[in-house]
Parts: structure tokens; C-alpha cells; sequence
């Protein structure tokens, strides 16, 4: 057995090109006429980085979340033999196979040094750090044109939607809200709350509730680490800074975002129409013979189920019900609870945090392509996979 990581203190070209995808993520909602979206165009840049490096050898080390990972994209592209629109599976299957293999490429079949590792959290914080940056300059010079004035990243006549927009300043929250257990509680405190503060400019209930999610596994977490009594100054230094944002920071907000917020928005709009659309996909799912009930619709159909044939089931879990049926469903939560399980054990608590988060924000929209989320489970796998200390080259190979 053969085994190498990257040169000491070099961060490869696979890395930065990771690292680069990490950074423009926020942008997916950009298409270039005729190449697709921003993000799909450079995922290409760190597989075309990783086959040169690599000098053709390579091999794969698989842990249970990619093989839970594979197993539903195996489903997902097996339902297309049995699904009620071949053209919807068809190109839902496509771009769930396009990330999958993106994951499977740079996180399974490469190892990465410590240092690298903390390269590529980096890069997905100074991505959500640029998406909370042009989201606020495009509101506040009036260049934001959402709905009812919802704070999001628009460029030109697209606009990227303000609840998934969400997910992106997740990791600079988690950063620096963790951070502040660890470190400068006042600083990183100070700048995890601004990046509240930028999600509920958004409009997103789902997307705060999911900010709520994080901090907790956050403190929890943290708890793991630290004395308690320490932790809980600290956590008592984040809710003065808290409450000084409520003062001060609030007042400043639109009136009419802040209110989507309320007891008496909720009271009136409810899930803003996703009850009715969860209890019509109900329903068809219990109209359904058992066949389509074990295995679904095929994937990616799910809105020509819903009751006026074009809404999206804003949750992962029904939509899955409803396209891969039980066992889809089940392989879902299955490589959830696994990618928890992994970063636990290697005590990636940042990551931990993400995920639920994510999976949070599974339970109000429709994530089935969502980079986030991939992006989460993309850094598990590297945690896990990778080596504590680097040695000479770059690979791995193994052979008895």
C-alpha cells in the first residue's frame, strides 16, 4: 500500500478550482445562453484539474454517504423507465447525476491536506460573504427588484429566489457564530448576527427558521469542546449582541418584510399556499396503487402531480414520496443520517450544523438540484476521507 497526499503547504490546482466553484456558487441562478448556469460551467474547472493531476491513476474510497448518495441517484435514474414524463425525469436525472458526479470526482477518488481542507471552508464563506455584500448593495441603490421588495442577488431580469438564496449566507453564519465560542466573541457574534440580519431583508421565514436550526446545533455542539460555564458567557455575550441588533439594527428594516415574521402574517397566510399544495400531493399519493406507492412517479415529476399540474411541492421529502416513492424517501434520509454520523465522528461540527440546517430548509422547498446542500455533503466526505497530516504527492493508491 502506497500512500501520498499533496506536497506540504501547496494547495493544488484541483483545490482551488473547488474552491473557485465554492466562491461563485451563489451565481447558479446566472444561465449563459447556450452553456448552462455559472455554477454547472465552473464545476467542470476542478474534475479537468483533478484528471491531469491524478496522471490517471485513480481509485475510489467510498464511505456510506456516497453510497446511500449513489444508491438514490441509481433509483432516480431507474425511474425513468417507469415514469409518467420521460422528458421531466430526463432532465432532473441529468443535473442530479451532473452533482453527484461532482461530489463523487473530488471528494471520493482524492484526498486532501488539512490545509486544503480549511482552504475550501474559506471559499464557502467569502461565497456567502459576496452573496450577503451584492444582495444588500443591489437593495439599498434600488437595483433589487424582487417581489414586495425582498432583498436577493438580481442580475439583470433574473433574480435569484429569496428562500434559497438563504442557504448561501448559511456558511458564513455557522463560521463565524461558531467562531465566537472559540474566539473574539464580540467580532464574530457582531458579524454572525449581520448575516441574520441580510435573511430577514430576504423575506424567508423558512430560510430563518433554518438560522435558528444552526445556531442551536451550534451551541449545543460547542458545549462538546468548551467548559459549559464558558459557553454559556459566551452565549450570554451573543445575546447582548443580539438584543443591541434589536435596538439599533431592526428599526432600520422595512416594516413589510419584518412582518412576514409576525404571529398575525402567519395567523392570516399560514405556508403561504404549501398546505394546500402538500395535501394534493397527499392525496394522489394515497390514490396511487402500491407499485407507484414503493417506488413513486419517477423523479422530477412531482409538479405535474400537484393539484393544478404546475407547483413545485416546496419539500423534499413529499416530492420524493411522490417521484421515488417509500424507498426514495427512505434513501434520502438514509445518506442524511449517514453524512450527520460521518461528520459527527470526525467532529466536523461546522458541517454538522450546515446540514441540519439544510435539512431544515428540505422541510419548505424543493431542493432537489440545490448547491448548498450539495456543496455540505461534498465537504463531509472530503473530512472524512482525507488525512490529518500531508506526505509527499498528491494521490492515494492502494493495491494488494
Amino acid at each position: 500500500m502506497k500512500e501520498a497526499i499533496g506536497q506540504k503547504n501547496k494547495i493544488s490546482w484541483t483545490t482551488k478550482m473547488l474552491a473557485l466553484y465554492f466562491v461563485l456558487l451563489p451565481l447558479d441562478f446566472v444561465d449563459i445562453q447556450g452553456m448552462g448556469s455559472v455554477s454547472k460551467i465552473v464545476a467542470i474547472l476542478p474534475i479537468i484539474c483533478f484528471l491531469i493531476e491524478s496522471r490517471g491513476k485513480i481509485i475510489f474510497r467510498l464511505n456510506n454517504t456516497s453510497k446511500w448518495l449513489i444508491a438514490f441517484t441509481a433509483l432516480a435514474f431507474v425511474s425513468m423507465a417507469y415514469t409518467i414524463n420521460f422528458d421531466k425525469s430526463f432532465e432532473t436525472v441529468k443535473t442530479l447525476l451532473l452533482n453527484v458526479a461532482l461530489i463523487i470526482i473530488v471528494s471520493d477518488c482524492r484526498l486532501y491536506t488539512k490545509q486544503e481542507r480549511e482552504y475550501l471552508r474559506k471559499a464557502l464563506v467569502v461565497g456567502s460573504v459576496f452573496a450577503a455584500v451584492v444582495a444588500l448593495a443591489l437593495g439599498i441603490t434600488g437595483n433589487n427588484l424582487y417581489e414586495a421588495g425582498r432583498y436577493t442577488m438580481t442580475l439583470g431580469d433574473v433574480s435569484q429566489d429569496p428562500n434559497y438564496y438563504c442557504g448561501f449566507l448559511l456558511f458564513g453564519f455557522a463560521h463565524f457564530f461558531s467562531n465566537g465560542f472559540k474566539e473574539k466573541p464580540v467580532v464574530n457574534f457582531a458579524l454572525a448576527v449581520l448575516f441574520i440580519g441580510v435573511s430577514l431583508v430576504s423575506g424567508s421565514r423558512g430560510g430563518f427558521l433554518a438560522f435558528i436550526v444552526c445556531a442551536f446545533v451550534v451551541f449545543v455542539l460547542s458545549g462538546r469542546e468548551k467548559k459549559k460555564t464558558k459557553v454559556l458567557l459566551v452565549a450570554l455575550a451573543g445575546i447582548l449582541i443580539g438584543a443591541l441588533f434589536v435596538r439599533y439594527v431592526l428599526p432600520m428594516i422595512d416594516a413589510n418584510l419584518l412582518s412576514r415574521f409576525s404571529l398575525e402574517y402567519i395567523r392570516a397566510y399560514g405556508t403561504t399556499n404549501r398546505y394546500h399544495i402538500w395535501e394534493s400531493l397527499f392525496n394522489k399519493y394515497q390514490e396511487a396503487d402500491i407499485l407507484r406507492k414503493v417506488f413513486g412517479h419517477g423523479y422530477g415529476t412531482c409538479p405535474l402531480l400537484s393539484y393544478d399540474g404546475m407547483h413545485a411541492a416546496h419539500n423534499v421529502y413529499i416530492d420524493n414520496l411522490l417521484t421515488l416513492g417509500v424507498v426514495g424517501v427512505f434513501m434520502q434520509i438514509s445518506f442524511q443520517i449517514s453524512g450527520l454520523k460521518t461528520a459527527m465522528k470526525n467532529h466536523s461540527y461546522y458541517y454538522v450544523s450546515l446540514l441540519w440546517a439544510m435539512i431544515c430548509m428540505c422541510m419548505s422547498l424543493s431542493l432537489l438540484s440545490y448547491k448548498p446542500l450539495w456543496a455540505v455533503i461534498m465537504m463531509i466526505i472530503i473530512e472524512a476521507n482525507s488525512c490529518e497530516e500531508p506526505l509527499e504527492s498528491t494521490y492515494v493508491y492502494s493495491h494488494k
